[in-house]
């Protein structure tokens, strides 16, 4: 049985439908507050995707406290109850980096409270890894989907918005729902063990994304090559996060493909 942390969290139900669809012996539990000892019991397999994320209203003890703290302990728990893998999510953000190209030689260097916590958290589970104890580390970029929450939701509503889009030549790493799911399908199957940087097959390009997003919503926008170039230029994270280059190089990346890139926006904007 595979037993997937974060009851109500939106790819922690999206997992657990599309896992159960895929012949998995599947459920969902929640952590908040005490837990049982038998949490994983008759489980071989755990994807902790329960925790805390960009939050203005957390400190570093918080993440600390739900982050590290709940994993060490989750972890330990699937341990003396007999399962073998235990899938944990992570973060891009562990790198630091709001823009440029990820590889196999960039330092890991987060800059938040949550980049550090996911960092901890790592290395609190890969020395608890034995043998019979396997620990996959999954290092998501943004990911996107229907009614799906945070950065994708803010780009959508924009261009729904406002009729004049920044035409820029960027790329970032990006994955949709649909794409994750198969990447842990994959590894879960498999038993990969070990740091996963899963992206679409294609990088994505933000002024394409914001054309699909545009048809699948059934609104008509211009792009601006002028307005690409001074956006380009600008030094403000939130539109560097947007419009930047950010990606995994593809010696590191894990490709994705069940769902090409198009047919997942228009996926995506199928509400």
């Amino acid at each position: 049985m595979t037993v997937i942390t974060g009851q109500n969290g939106y790819i922690s139900s999206f997992l657990k439908e599309y896992l159960k669809k895929n012949g998995f012996d599947v459920k969902c539990v929640g952590v908040r507050g005490e837990i049982s000892d038998d949490i994983f019991k008759n489980a071989d397999t755990v994807i902790h995707t329960a925790g805390i994320v960009h939050n203005k209203k957390a400190d570093e003890s918080l993440y600390k406290s739900v982050n590290v703290d709940l994993t060490e302990k989750l972890a330990f728990l699937a341990k003396e109850s007999g399962v073998k893998h235990f899938v944990f999510f992570s973060t891009m953000s562990v790198y630091g980096l709001i823009e440029g190209e990820i590889s196999k030689n960039t330092p890991t260097a987060p800059k938040n409270g949550y980049g550090k916590s996911k960092l901890l958290a790592e290395e609190k589970l890969f020395a608890m890894e034995s043998p019979d104890f396997k620990i996959t580390v999954i290092r998501p970029p943004m990911v996107y989907g229907k009614g799906c929450p945070g950065n994708y939701a803010v780009l959508s509503k924009t261009v729904k918005t406002f009729g004049l889009i920044p035409d820029t030549d960027n790329k970032r790493s990006m994955i949709y729902i649909g794409n994750l799911a198969q990447c842990v399908e994959d590894i879960v199957k498999n038993r990969i063990s070990g740091i996963i940087c899963p992206q679409n097959a294609e990088y994505v390009n933000t002024a394409k994304m914001c054309g699909y997003i545009a048809k699948y919503s059934g609104k008509k926008v211009i792009f601006s090559k002028t307005l690409g170039l001074f956006v380009s230029k600008l030094r403000v994270n939130a539109v560097k996060k947007a419009f930047g280059s950010l990606y995994y190089s593809k010696d590191i990346a894990y490709l994705c493909d069940a769902v090409g890139f198009e047919e997942s926006i228009a996926m995506a904007e199928d509400l």
